[in-house]
């Protein structure tokens, strides 16, 4: 006897949604790899946020999101 689940199927994630995922995860990922090398808190600060500004440059203008 084979039961079938009743859930539906997790549906598949799109860039866009990748890419919100990736914000915080590459921010606090370069702020705290930054922020043990470094004394003060700017460096830190400046790297995390230049990092994150690369995947809005690339979200944004180098591959947009598009209707289907």
């Amino acid at each position: 006897m084979a039961v079938e689940p009743d859930a539906a199927p997790i549906p598949r994630l799109a860039r866009a949604d990748l890419l919100l995922l990736a914000f915080p995860l590459l921010f606090a990922g370069v702020y705290g790899a930054l922020a043990v090398n470094s004394g003060d808190g700017i460096p830190p600060l400046a790297g995390a946020s230049v990092a994150c500004c690369l995947l809005i440059v690339d979200g944004v203008f180098l591959n947009p999101p598009v209707d289907d």
